[in-house]
């Protein structure tokens, strides 16, 4: 499965436009390369609004909160609530699972808002693509993409990119806003290990700050048993096929009991080691 290497976020403005990513790259690694990473920030600091942005890259316009009440329309609202249009940017660069050679790949969307044609609604529209296979010397990476120019202190235009990645599709898979575009899009990430349906258990999970409990009691999953038959098992299995899960899937079955038995013995020795001599005899 990929690790994330790096993120980027260019040109994002928050906060009712009081606030402005203007060209960050996080970097994911330790020493030993990509790595489990922990962002901490003060109440009202931007997690969700970090979190949010990132989803992008897989969920185009996904909402956030508890209730999805954090549209992605508020990236372009000011404080009066007026529409703004501008261009933000969000990519992604996956260290590839390759025992023999370290290559990546990164995954992008640029994003745009404008009025309808009736003016009385908000179109978000989006670019997604994707940087082929690539390794650590290529010319064209995560940090080479102009999705910002300093000189003028502003992110790339959404034509600019546009143009940009159709002049190279050599180099990148170029998907539009259309379902049929989504799809490709999906059966790309699919292609290197990167499953949808693991992203959307993610959102679900974190649209809700300390919303854990709400995703396990939704599945009933607060036994060892039913977390392991309604989450563990069919989550393996939606990445695995044929004889391989079905040997998989009868393998967690029947050591499912293991840990119910291990409480209950431990429970038994707990009340029999009561009776017992605190010394040898």
């Amino acid at each position: 499965m990929p690790r994330i290497e790096r993120i980027r976020i260019a040109g994002l403005k928050y906060e009712k436009m009081l606030k402005k990513y203007e060209d960050m790259i996080l970097d994911m690694c330790n020493e030993e390369g990509p790595a489990n990473t922990l962002i901490t920030l003060m109440n009202g600091g931007g997690k969700g609004v970090l979190l949010q942005s990132i989803f992008q890259l897989l969920m185009p316009r996904a909402a956030w909160g508890k209730n999805n009440e954090n549209q992605v329309e508020a990236f372009f609202h000011n404080h009066k609530k007026q529409l703004k249009p501008y261009t933000f940017h969000v990519a992604i660069e996956w260290r590839l699972d390759d025992k023999e050679r370290t290559e990546y790949i990164t995954t992008g969307i640029a994003m745009t808002a404008q009025h309808s044609m009736d003016q009385l609604e908000i179109k978000v529209d989006y670019l997604l693509y994707a940087l082929l296979k690539y390794e650590e010397t290529a010319e064209l990476t995560l940090s080479t993409l102009p999705l910002y120019d300093h000189e003028l202190n502003s992110p790339a235009s959404f034509e600019a990119i546009q143009q940009f990645v159709r002049e190279r599709r050599g180099e990148i898979n170029v998907y539009g806003s259309s379902s049929s575009d989504l799809k490709k899009y999906y059966a790309y990430l699919a292609d290197h290990d990167i499953h949808i349906e693991e992203w959307r258990n993610m959102r679900r999970i974190n649209g809700e700050e300390g919303g854990i409990k709400g995703y396990f009691q939704k599945n009933d999953a607060f036994t060892n048993h039913n977390l392991f038959e309604r989450l563990i098992i069919p989550e393996i299995g939606s990445s695995m096929g044929g004889g391989a899960w079905a040997r998989m899937k009868a393998c967690f079955s029947g050591c499912s009991w293991i840990p119910l038995r291990l409480h209950s013995g431990c429970q038994c020795w707990s009340s029999v080691s009561g009776l017992l001599p605190s010394s040898p005899l």
